[in-house]
């Protein structure tokens, strides 16, 4: 069974975490994705992530491997990680003071996360649609409700 989904569109990925620990093997094939998604997914460098995490979370290893991969964009990504957590999202508080192109959201937030994203208008529309369509296609755990 699946334990993330995700998907990129132009500057836009999303990732939808279910209840627990990535698969590795899965995370390694999200790490695929995000090197490609950085190569030819984003016009003129900006990269704007969203994800939603159903409580489960990368392992310290995996969130290592993340930092690498994305390290050379960092000042060109903006990440708002969504999720019910309070620990997880004082987790990503903390990751934010090293690398502060990330910042928590709880679920109700997501207008403010799509806002801190500088993701408006019909590209707000666009990654709702995505985000959805992840969160339905998620079938492991109960993703679509974070907390």
């Amino acid at each position: 069974m699946k334990t993330i989904s995700y998907e990129y569109d132009g500057p836009f990925l999303v990732l939808v975490i279910g209840r627990d620990t990535p698969d590795d093997v899965e995370w390694a094939g999200f790490l695929r994705a995000v090197r490609s998604f950085a190569i030819e997914g984003a016009p003129a460098g900006r990269y704007r992530v969203l994800v939603w995490s159903g409580g489960g979370a990368p392992s310290s290893k995996q969130r290592t491997d993340l930092t690498d991969v994305i390290k050379p964009y960092q000042a060109q990504t903006l990440v708002a990680v969504v999720t019910g957590s309070p620990l997880a999202r004082g987790a990503v508080t903390a990751l934010g003071w090293f690398m502060p192109v990330f910042r928590a959201f709880g679920p109700v937030e997501l207008p403010a996360a799509l806002d801190w994203l500088e993701v408006r208008g019909a590209d707000a529309v666009r990654v709702r649609a995505l985000l959805e369509r992840l969160r339905a296609a998620q079938t492991s755990t109960r993703a679509t409700d974070p907390g």
